[in-house]
């Protein structure tokens, strides 16, 4: 699962309930991953690249190959 993290993800509450969420989500056969909103709009060849090394199925943008 990813989990892609906006601005307000920094304020305590929030990122208080995310992490609580996080663990409510993980399990043994599930991980969850995070990113910011900013590298998956500017890096998303990063992102997959991680994600692809995670296991997840799928291939790298022609752009990062």
């Amino acid at each position: 699962m990813l989990e892609v993290d906006g601005d307000f993800h920094m304020e305590v509450r929030q990122y208080t309930d995310d992490l609580r969420r996080t663990r409510r989500l993980a399990g043994r056969d599930r991980i969850v991953v995070r990113c910011t909103a900013y590298e998956l709009l500017h890096e998303p060849d990063d992102v997959a690249r991680d994600l692809l090394a995670l296991g997840v199925p799928g291939r790298v943008p022609d752009a990062a190959a």
